[in-house]
């Protein structure tokens, strides 16, 4: 069966960068690329006068838009990789969110810090709110983050159904056919809990059962701030990756909250895989 890479651009030299990791990725995945860019659409309730005008610059961006979408597609290209382009129109936020949800890709690429032109942002916080409620990962690259294999993975779980198929995906991002992953949990109370530990165990475990080549570890940590936490121990560990995952939403929201993603944004030159199927 096919797969599909949606890759989030605003032809920043942020989204530029993210592309060199896309490549080998969608290489390895042997996915079809769908590059997507987004573009606002006039306010309800405005004037015609004032509508048109916009529309009239809408056209004006759209030509420029080919051209630095066909750009992107000579790229992908030139690594034999298959390609097609989207300008999604409207309101950004539900237009995207819309639109993942019509495409369902098996993996959305992005860089974490984008232009910032009003209607044009797709990277930062607005792409995190589309991306929060899609069922598919969201891989968003720092543009500190350089490009190496994916071989050494730190997955942070509070406990979710799938993490074991998040940890599967993890595995197909390994270029090189051998891969370390630590599984974390990130505890709030200053006593260590036994069951915790175990759940990490079992994991690791299922783990190690669906595929013996890999070599897994497991990290329970006690700390104040979940976030704190995880910023510490990549920094202590440095992976490749940094994967993100939780049993209830209201976990990502605490992690959002917190603000993660802006610390690691303004911290972190590591990609983060954002697993975001997560049950209510």
């Amino acid at each position: 069966m096919s797969r599909t890479i949606l890759f989030l651009t605003d032809f920043s030299k942020c989204a530029q960068h993210a592309l060199q990791f896309l490549i080998p990725i969608a290489k390895q995945m042997e996915a079809h690329v769908k590059v997507a860019h987004g573009i606002g659409s006039p306010a309800m309730g405005m004037s015609e006068k004032t509508a048109l005008n916009i529309f009239e610059k809408l056209e004006e961006e759209k030509k420029k838009l080919d051209v630095h979408l066909t750009e992107v597609t000579s790229i992908l290209g030139e690594q034999d990789l298959e390609s097609s382009v989207k300008i999604v129109q409207g309101a950004l936020a539900p237009a995207l969110s819309d639109y993942i949800a019509e495409l369902k890709p098996d993996l959305i690429v992005m860089g974490t810090v984008g232009n910032n032109d009003l209607g044009n942002t797709l990277m930062g916080s607005l792409a995190f709110k589309v991306t929060s409620g899609s069922s598919c990962p969201v891989l968003v690259i720092p543009q500190k983050a350089q490009y190496q294999q994916f071989e050494q993975f730190t997955y942070a779980t509070n406990f979710m159904p799938g993490d074991l198929q998040n940890l599967l995906f993890l595995l197909e991002l390994v270029e090189s056919g051998s891969a370390t992953v630590d599984i974390v949990h990130v505890t709030t109370t200053d006593v260590l809990e036994a069951p915790q530990q175990d759940q990490l165990n079992q994991l690791k475990e299922r783990l190690e059962q669906a595929d013996p080549g890999i070599d897994v570890t497991s990290t329970l940590l006690s700390h104040q701030k979940v976030t704190q936490g995880i910023l510490d121990l990549i920094e202590e560990k440095r992976p490749h990756v940094l994967a993100l995952a939780s049993a209830k939403r209201n976990f990502w929201e605490q992690l959002v909250n917190e603000s993660l993603t802006k610390k690691m944004i303004e911290r972190a030159d590591i990609p983060m895989l954002v697993f975001t199927s997560i049950s209510n």
